[in-house]
């Protein structure tokens, strides 16, 4: 017999920013499993879920082009952030900024309560684009259902750019980050804790070694998170300066030959000041190579912490998903579900590995770009230099006019250059965390012992303490 689709009610179904609930899906979205915060939250049994396609819990407010974009980072094997608008089996609704991955023959998503100011702009955001489609759907024309996707993922670049978004997934790494952290503010890292060893009557070696495993990884990844803010500011700072250092170079080669043609025309008069503006040609040709390695260190830099924080963000809810899980399987007593701790586990193993290594490549990036930076700076003091001998020269001479002046142009445009490029001399501070090899080395000790305690075959919880 066909299942009824609920009807909705406008009615919001609550649940508290300090649940979790996640589920596993096979390739083609059908449901395989989830937690009982999952269950409890959609108002389905799990035997109703299971086997269903997860579009069981889809509202009819949804935009189409956003699950149509879910599905383009997921079959291409990458992970995706949304925030989605779920219809529970009452007709209640209730929002979730969702999460998900692929795994071996399918995908994971793990949801949270949204909180963040992110999520202010996103409601009357996807009313806009949910209208649009329906507005193309009505026109009868063909191909109406792919058209209106068209015209709402049109309209949904247009609204992020406005926002100052660079596309969607700038977007998604802002608003995922931005959840997970105002979620992990407005629960303190005890209150994580608390929830995470409160247990029930069952006691399991297996899976208490597996959760304080688990507690350390994830009290290092709080950590980090609370290093995000720095990280932002610093990628806003790399972008900033970007586009001035590209253009530096071209600076100081204009000016310098400017002065140098300048000073030719002078004659014999200007033959001094012809020789100090062909020796600061000369140190263009010197740092030029030096600005442009620079600026590919800032463009990689740059790279690297867009993604550093939807990073830390994700390894940091995968984590206390896998501990939530365990503290719900302790509390339970459920044997059967090796299969989907092990999901978690591998996904949060996998998710930290990567982190570290991310980390460990902008450590020795940003270690890069500062002494970049550095020898840049010791050529513009040469040139910085020749420019005071030139206006001397100048002044010997009787020399005034267009000359001293473009003299007096390259002092200014080397005291701004040096300026700015201070900043970088102590950029690599900011990643000095990824540098803390003992602790980085306990956390990966602490993954390869996730890794083993996951792997063992489940086991049956003893008798209950007293």
């Amino acid at each position: 017999m066909e299942r009824t689709a609920p009807q909705p009610t406008g009615r919001e179904r609550p649940f508290g920013v300090e649940e979790l609930f996640f589920s596993t899906t096979d390739l083609k979205g059908r449901i395989l499993s989830g937690n009982e915060v999952f269950t409890r939250i959609s108002g389905y049994g799990e035997g109703q879920l299971v086997g269903s396609p997860h579009n069981i819990i889809r509202h009819p407010d949804m935009p189409r082009a956003v699950f149509r974009l879910l599905w383009d980072f997921i079959q291409s094997g990458r992970p995706i952030a949304a925030y989605v608008k779920n219809m529970a089996a009452d007709g209640c609704h209730y929002w979730v900024m969702a999460s998900v991955v692929p795994i071996d023959g399918g995908y994971l998503s793990i949801r949270l309560k949204p909180t963040s100011d992110v999520f202010g702009l996103v409601v009357p955001l996807y009313a806009e684009l949910r209208e649009i489609e329906r507005l193309v759907d009505l026109d009868g024309r063909p191909r109406a259902h792919e058209r209106g996707m068209d015209a709402a993922a049109e309209r949904l670049a247009q609204r992020l750019a406005e926002a100052g978004f660079d596309g969607y997934e700038a977007f998604m790494r802002a608003g995922f980050t931005a959840e997970v952290t105002a979620r992990q503010a407005a629960l303190g890292t005890a209150g994580a804790h608390g929830r995470r060893h409160g247990g029930g009557a069952h006691e399991r070696a297996d899976l208490h070694g597996l959760l304080d495993a688990c507690t350390t990884v994830h009290d290092f990844l709080v950590q980090l998170l609370r290093d995000i803010e720095a990280y932002a500011t610093l990628n806003r700072t790399l972008a900033d300066r970007s586009e001035y250092v590209l253009g530096l170079a071209e600076q100081i080669r204009l000016f310098s030959l400017n002065a140098q043609l300048a000073s030719d025309r002078l004659g014999v008069r200007g033959a001094t000041l012809s020789a100090v503006a062909g020796i600061m040609r000369g140190h263009f040709t010197t740092i030029r190579p030096q600005i442009e390695a620079l600026g590919g260190d800032i463009d990689r830099a740059v790279d690297l912490l867009g993604d550093l924080g939807f990073r830390i963000a994700v390894s940091n809810l995968q984590t206390e998903m896998a501990t939530v899980f365990i503290g719900e399987l302790l509390a339970t007593g459920d044997g059967g579900a090796g299969a989907d701790l092990r999901v978690l586990t591998r996904c949060l193993v996998d998710s930290v590995e990567d982190l570290l290594g991310l980390q460990e490549r902008l450590g020795g990036l940003l270690t890069s770009l500062a002494a970049h930076a550095g020898h840049v700076r010791t050529e513009l003091e040469s040139i910085r230099v020749l420019e005071v001998d030139g206006r001397i020269e100048g002044a010997r001479a009787h020399i005034g006019g267009a000359v001293v002046e473009l003299f007096g142009t390259i002092s200014a445009q080397v005291g701004t250059a040096r300026q700015e490029l201070g900043a970088f001399g102590d950029v690599d501070t900011v990643a000095a965390g990824s540098r803390d090899r003992a602790r980085v080395a306990a956390v990966r000790r602490e993954l390869e012992r996730i890794g083993h305690l996951a792997a063992q075959p489940t086991t049956q919880p003893t008798a209950p303490v007293s």
